[in-house]
């Protein structure tokens, strides 16, 4: 989406901040003929892919705009591979998905079993059982999946 600064009725930073608002994320770019340091900062931070002045160079705005559509399928493609592991998440029942997040998180089966009052023997079952449905072959594999399942990519603490 382009942008101007000064527009008739809303100004293209409060559109900018209402889509953010109402979670539209489309990549922004804002051009304005008023530039200034703050103005352009805050555009920056409310996740502008850039800001141009005008007269806007026609080779720099193409630029900008295949960097941002770039930049937009790359987000898309993320979002598709997050509910993808997330839906294969779901078929697991809320003891395998308790077992499943201490096992991706490093804790031992004999300490799972000692945690949740079960036996080591009942963890290594669950365990078995998480890796058959999520069709992983080994807990690397199953911390790559629960990794790939998380919106920003880091382990939530367990």
């Amino acid at each position: 989406m382009l942008l101007d600064v000064k527009m008739a009725g809303m100004g293209g930073l409060q559109l900018q901040k209402s889509l953010r608002d109402r979670q539209i994320r489309l990549p922004v770019i804002v051009i304005t003929a008023h530039g200034d340091v703050p103005t352009a900062r805050a555009a920056l931070i409310a996740g502008a892919v850039d800001f141009l002045e005008k007269p806007v160079d026609p080779e720099l705005l193409l630029a900008t705009l295949r960097t941002a559509l770039e930049g937009d399928a790359a987000r898309l493609s993320a979002a598709r591979k997050v509910e993808e592991e997330q839906r294969k998440l779901k078929v697991l029942t809320a003891r395998e998905r308790q077992i499943m997040e201490l096992v991706a998180g490093g804790t031992h089966n004999r300490d799972i079993a000692t945690a949740l009052g079960i036996s080591p023997r009942t963890v290594e079952g669950h365990k078995a059982r998480v890796l058959d449905k999520l069709q992983v072959r080994s807990v690397t594999e199953l911390v790559h999946l629960v990794l790939a399942a998380t919106p920003d990519g880091k382990p939530r603490e367990i």
